[in-house]
């Protein structure tokens, strides 16, 4: 999966490099910290808006892949995590807490995107786009750039 996305997104991680991948279209990209107000529990909220969009975006049976860069990913079907008597969602949610996470598909068309030093999270796909935008942006502000 991270050879697929370093050639489709013209990822270059980076510490200095900005942006680090090449924005999809659609997508939209909101600063994590720009929203001036205290959020108690970031984490958390940002992970349930992205675990809410990724249900209605994906179709039933289908795989999420959540990756965290240089380190272990997983695979999980959404509908059968998280629920009673059900494993929990493997990974570390959405939020870029020091490194690289991602949420993808297998074929890579919706995804989520956390950049741990830019502070970013860039949301693509149009259907997931649509499942999580006007969430995000109440949450967080209006995005800081958007790929029609």
């Amino acid at each position: 999966m991270w050879d697929r996305f370093y050639a489709d997104f013209d990822f270059k991680p980076s510490m200095k490099y900005r942006p680090t991948i090449t924005d999809p279209s659609p997508s939209a990209v909101w600063n994590l910290h720009s929203h001036h107000r205290l959020v108690p529990d970031l984490p958390a909220e940002l992970d349930a808006i992205v675990r809410r969009g990724l249900l209605a975006a994906t179709e039933p049976g289908e795989f999420v892949y959540w990756l965290d860069w240089q380190h272990d990913g997983y695979r999980y079907d959404p509908r059968r995590t998280n629920l009673p008597g059900r494993p929990p969602r493997p990974g570390e949610g959405t939020y870029p807490n020091g490194d690289y996470y991602l949420n993808v598909t297998h074929d890579l068309r919706l995804g989520t995107f956390g950049h741990p030093w830019e502070q970013t999270l860039t949301v693509w796909g149009p259907t997931l786009l649509a499942a999580v935008e006007t969430e995000l942006t109440d949450l967080l502000g209006e995005p800081v750039r958007h790929r029609h």
